[in-house]
């Protein structure tokens, strides 16, 4: 799998020190499991960690997207249509059990990452479970995702768990500091990521995602002032339309985890903890709709958001989820 120059520069490990160092000392000791499960929000840094602790245990020498003994296996694109599945699907992890059975060919261990654990479809999911149940030796698969819940269980239950929680703003505008940013826009962006680490980095290298966060927010906040059907229309025009099925749920996710930092900082905003908040940058319509919502509301907006995002996981079609969205989110 080739990686362009910027997606490698944004592999820093940021802020995940602990986890970092448990697996290096398991690693050193010979007691590093087969399977690890990394997990934690997008963007956090979990690619980055995996990939440091492949050339830890790949060593040395070759760099790893050239290493014959290191894979990553993703969401691959139909043959037929070009489009991205929804899917890691089983020819994918046939021919990556074909290519763990084969011994090392550059030194003892083989690493595979699977970006994506809780992509991989029931097909793929249980012909994985071999690889799991029955290890060749100095063997290590690392598999990321979201959350443990989102991964089947058959799955989750052969794997070591390793929690990647957000990282502290300060750390990230340190290293946004590092890579040239100065100081203030380091810590506006480094907020605005949410503890994401490459989230930021994305926001510094390429304005057009910082600006397509931030027309999202606007949209969103004039939520506030609006009645039931403008709601409806504004949540509608923040996900393209005809979007395959899979990308516009995960459209849909990006809406409503933005929604839900935003409530989250109404409700600091009324607790008197603006320090804390994510959009500094937006106080005064934070305190705004702060005043509209009253401590309850906003957390009955907050619990709508989290029903929202429950229903879209169930499949249930956007613009189902936005109309519920809308008539439930009490804003008066």
């Amino acid at each position: 799998m080739k990686r362009n120059a910027a997606t490698v520069e944004n592999s820093a490990v940021i802020g995940h020190e602990q986890n970092l160092e448990l697996l290096s000392r398991a690693f050193s000791r010979g007691r590093l499991a087969h399977a690890y499960l990394f997990v934690g929000p997008a963007q956090v840094g979990k690619m980055a960690a995996a990939r440091r602790i492949a050339e830890l245990v790949l060593g040395p020498g070759t760099p790893l997207d050239r290493h014959p003994d290191f894979r990553v296996v993703e969401r691959g694109r139909d043959p037929k249509t070009d489009k991205l599945r929804a899917d890691i699907v089983l020819d994918q992890v046939h021919a990556l059990r074909g290519w763990l059975a084969l011994g090392a060919l550059a030194g003892e261990w083989k690493v595979v990452i699977i970006d994506g654990a809780e992509l991989l479809n029931k097909e793929a999911g249980n012909a994985l479970l071999k690889s799991l149940e029955e290890p060749k030796d100095r063997t290590l698969i690392i598999l990321l995702a979201v959350s443990a819940e989102a991964v089947a269980p058959t799955v989750r239950s052969r794997c070591q768990l390793a929690v990647f929680g957000r990282v502290p703003a300060e750390a990230i505008a340190g290293h946004l500091r590092g890579l040239g940013c100065e100081t203030g826009r380091a810590e506006l962006l480094a907020r605005l990521a949410a503890g994401s680490p490459g989230r930021a980095i994305e926001f510094w290298r390429e304005p057009a995602a910082l600006d397509a966060l931030l027309e999202r927010r606007e949209r969103l906040l004039r939520l506030a002032s609006a009645g039931a059907a403008e709601r409806w229309r504004l949540l509608e025009s923040l996900v393209p339309e005809r979007l395959p099925f899979n990308e516009a749920a995960a459209e849909g996710h990006k809406v409503l985890d933005l929604l839900t930092e935003i409530l989250r900082d109404v409700l600091l905003v009324a607790s008197g903890q603006e320090q804390k908040i994510v959009h500094a940058d937006a106080l005064e319509a934070l305190a705004a709709w702060s005043g509209s919502l009253q401590t309850a509301g906003a957390v009955r907006a907050l619990e709508a958001a989290v029903a929202a995002r429950r229903q879209i996981d169930e499949n249930i079609g956007l613009r189902g989820v936005w109309g519920s969205l809308a008539l439930s989110f009490d804003l008066a």
